[in-house]
């Protein structure tokens, strides 16, 4: 008989931690879908980020950008040096952070080309900026 009494106590004790559990495990559902909305309004607006700066970069493209692009003269192999200069330019800190745009601007006949083609060139070979 106190055989009989132990396990109906031990059952209780088994359902009851079987309860606790299950309302916990509901609980940390129900807040993990109380968060849906909000990581869907962030999903969201990612998109909407993404699309803006597509249309953005659609907006650059022109039909002899390659060709343009492979008339380009090589630059001297220093010639980008004073970019990387913490001192001169704000361009590495831009680099790190990744925020905006870095805009070079120049003379209406300045060429700017040279060192921007030069400069995706040392971006594509360059792990610390890719």
């Amino acid at each position: 008989m106190n055989t009989d009494l132990n396990l109906e106590k031990m059952k209780l004790e088994l359902i009851s931690t079987l309860d606790r559990r299950g309302n916990e495990a509901a609980r940390q559902q129900q807040a993990g879908f109380d968060m849906l909305p909000k990581q869907l309004l962030s999903l969201v607006e990612e998109g909407q980020l993404v699309a803006q700066q597509r249309t953005i970069l659609q907006t650059l493209l022109f039909e002899e950008m390659e060709q343009r692009e492979e008339a380009i003269k090589d630059a001297h192999k220093t010639t980008l040096d004073w970019m990387f200069e913490r001192n001169e330019t704000q361009f590495m800190n831009w680099l790190e952070t990744g925020n905006g745009i870095y805009w070079v601007k120049g003379k209406v006949y300045d060429p700017r080309s040279t060192p921007l083609i030069n400069l995706f060139q040392i971006w594509k070979d360059t792990p610390l900026i890719n």
